[in-house]
């Protein structure tokens, strides 16, 4: 599970929460269980969801689409400076696990497709901080950037153990 500090009810909370419950339902079982936020979250939705429920320093990211529950990630404040430490991305409707990238290159790279085992995942942005960000599921995938005159080739492996959130920067 989880294991979030400050909150001795997450792993309970995170354990009860499946795919298609409302927001009103994740909102009432967060505040059962002690978490004393349950906010809307406007940053990256891909990374943080649209929701986050919240005790001390420990979060719960909760994706909804259509007002209905879709992926749950865990994070935890590591330290003072050091930011959050963010777990996998678990979509409650597949049971997938997922990663998810932010995918940095050079403004060659701009606008540059990006392929994840075969399947266009998206294009870098058409500016000089070329990004994107993505999901991978866990296990082995093969990473391929490609624009017509470069192509970068990775192979990205994940377990149930690796960092929920990884950043690959994209070499000239």
């Amino acid at each position: 599970m989880i294991s979030c500090r400050d909150w001795p009810h997450a792993d309970a909370f995170v354990s009860g929460l499946r795919c298609g419950m409302s927001i009103e339902d994740v909102r009432g079982r967060a505040r059962s269980l002690g978490a004393s936020e349950f906010i809307v979250d406007e940053r990256v939705p891909i990374l943080y969801g649209t929701h986050v429920a919240a005790e001390g320093s420990s979060r719960v990211y909760l994706g909804f689409a259509s007002g209905r529950l879709q992926w749950v990630r865990s994070g935890a404040q590591a330290g003072l400076w050091t930011g959050m430490r963010m777990g996998l991305k678990r979509d409650l409707c597949s049971g997938r696990e997922l990663v998810s990238l932010i995918i940095h290159g050079s403004p060659r790279w701009e606008r540059a497709t990006v392929t994840i085992n075969g399947a266009v995942a998206g294009r870098l942005s058409p500016d000089p901080s070329a990004l994107l960000e993505t999901d991978v599921p866990v296990g082995r995938n093969q990473l391929v950037i490609s624009t017509r005159e470069s192509t970068y080739r990775k192979v990205v492996s994940f377990d149930r153990n690796s960092q929920g959130v990884v950043q690959i920067n994209v070499p000239d």
